[in-house]
Parts: structure tokens; sequence; C-alpha cells
């Protein structure tokens, strides 16, 4: 109420809330609501703990500028929230028309047979929680989709054997929850290593190419590569693979400083190679103390993880698609 008449009102976020992670989804109150304000909110890293009593939100007052008009015959809002006063309209993708494939995923000699559903729209490629056996590790990324059921933080397989149509590739998974009816989402990332072609057509390329040189952009030549290997700032990308550029990691630990700089080298470098956490884990007692010089003690165990993890720096390859 505002000098005594029901006004309107804008739900927003408040920045010290986005600062910390939370994001509060934008609403607009009607003038004739009854009931409890409530409010959609999301985080891309979960968990967050919001404290009782703090504030994460705040409503702008808003004149109603359609007061003049006629009243239609829609009923009043009363304590109804969450939606449009109007007819509710769903767009969804029909995935019966769909290619769908049998693919068998294969991780230490462990064999696991899926009905997948090709989809060349999608980036990478995803297994549904529930088809995920329970023995094959996962690592946690800070990575999300989105598109599919909303906006999900996404765990990450360790690279995998993967069988489908005949033909045996290497590839990683994103595992998020999908629709009950899709056990396995293949992306471009896998297509593209079959052999299917770029979805961009001729014209779009044309468009992109037209759009560009609206902007009168200066490119160099020799930035312009149009077939693979593809080669920026040392890395090598191909069409299957991205192989890092050389790296040197200074594994000799003698001190907490150089533990600090080792694990903080090796947190960047965990998901393009595919460091499994565990290695990462039995590090991670190296980093206590806080005085930087003081001296740490490196256990057999933990420099046969040192070793393994050199082996993943200076052998695996990330697997990528056609952009």
């Amino acid at each position: 109420m505002v000098q005594g008449h029901p006004v309107g009102a804008l739900l927003l976020g408040r920045s010290s809330a986005s600062m910390l992670g939370l994001f509060v989804l934008p609403g607009v109150i009607d003038a004739d609501f009854k009931g409890e304000i409530m409010i959609m909110v999301h985080t891309p890293f979960p968990p967050l703990c919001i404290m009782k009593g703090q504030k994460i939100a705040q409503l702008v007052p808003l004149e109603q500028m359609t007061k003049t008009l006629v009243k239609g015959n829609l009923p009043e809002r009363g304590e109804k929230g969450f939606g449009s006063m109007g007819g509710l309209t769903l767009l969804t993708v029909n995935l019966h028309d769909h290619p769908k494939r049998a693919i068998e995923i294969e991780y230490q000699g462990q064999r696991k047979t899926l009905m997948s559903l090709l989809d060349m729209g999608a980036d990478s490629s995803i297994i549904s929680p529930e088809h995920w056996p329970n023995d094959w590790p996962l690592m946690p990324t800070a990575t999300t989709t989105t598109g599919i059921r909303g906006l999900q933080l996404a765990s990450q397989s360790p690279p995998l054997k993967a069988t489908i149509d005949g033909k045996r590739i290497s590839a990683t998974f994103s595992v998020v929850t999908l629709r009950p009816t899709v056990q396995c989402l293949i992306g471009r990332n896998i297509l593209a290593q079959l052999g299917i072609p770029n979805p961009f057509s001729g014209p779009q390329i044309s468009d992109i190419k037209a759009t560009l040189a609206q902007a009168s952009p200066t490119i160099a030549p020799e930035k312009i590569q149009l077939s693979s290997p593809w080669k920026y700032l040392g890395w090598v990308i191909s069409e299957q693979h991205i192989k890092p550029k050389k790296v040197q990691l200074h594994m000799d630990i003698q001190t907490l400083n150089d533990a600090q700089k080792l694990l903080g080298d090796l947190q960047w470098l965990r998901s393009i190679v595919g460091i499994p956490n565990e290695l990462l884990a039995t590090l991670r007692p190296l980093l206590q103390g806080t005085n930087t010089t003081h001296r740490v003690r490196v256990s057999s165990e933990q420099q046969d993880a040192l070793k393994k993890i050199l082996d993943c720096v200076t052998q695996d390859l990330c697997y990528t698609s056609l952009p």
C-alpha cells in the first residue's frame, strides 16, 4: 500500500546476495495480489547457506501505468502467485523424431550399454545419474548445463571408451539429470568423432562472415585456420583432441609455499587432463599450516600420487567437437 492505495511492485535481488552466488529471479507482484510474497532463487555453486533473517531480495513499488485501461474479465489474483493471469504456454522439443542408438561405454574393463539420443544441438554428451554405474568415479566441476531441466551443476566422468554403430572412440560425459525417457544424450563432442558434419551450413557461415565484416575487425591472416590441427597459444586442437601446451610443474616440494603453488597449478589442469580427485586428495594434507616457509615432508604415498599426476599431465588429452 502506498498512501492508502494498492500498488504493484518489482521483485529484485540484492547485490550483496549476488556477490555470494545467490541470484534472485526478478518478478512482478500485481497490485491485486493478497498472499505471501515468495521468491525464486538459484545458485550455480551449491550448496549455499542462507542465514535466518538474511536480506536477499527487495521490492520496488510500481505506479500502475494501466489503471486508466478498462479492466478485463480476468479474475483477481488473490493469493495465487508464480504464474500468469492468462493462459499457460510451454515450449517443448519433440524428442520422438531424434535418432536413437545403443552405445556401450567402458571404464577399466567394465562395460555398460545405454540407449542414447543423438542431438547435434547439444555441445556435450550427458548420461543421467540413474544410469551411471555406482562404482565408477565422478569428478566434481564448476561447469553448468543449460537447456536440460533448467540450470544444473554437472559432474564429469573420467575418459571413457565408447562404442556406437561399430565405431570405438574416447570421450568424457557430463552426468546430469535428464528427462525420465532419456538414458543418455549424445552431443557434438561425440558426433564429430563419428564423422557427423558441422551443423552450420554454408549460408550460415556466410552470414557470420558478413556480420564480422560490418564491425570491421582487424584479423591477422595467420590466425585464420580452416583445417586441423588448429594452433592457439601453444595449444594444439585437432578434430577430436585438445592437447595443452607443454607445462612445467615444480614437483620438488620443500616448503608449504611449494605445495601451495603446485596444488594451485594442478587445480586448473585437473579438468583439462582428467586428474582424479583421489590423487589430489592425497596431496591436500601438504597444505596444512599458515607459515609459507614451513618445511613439509612428502610421504611415499604422496610421491606415488605425484608420479601418477605427472603421467596425466604429459599423456592425457581432452576431447572436443566442432563448434
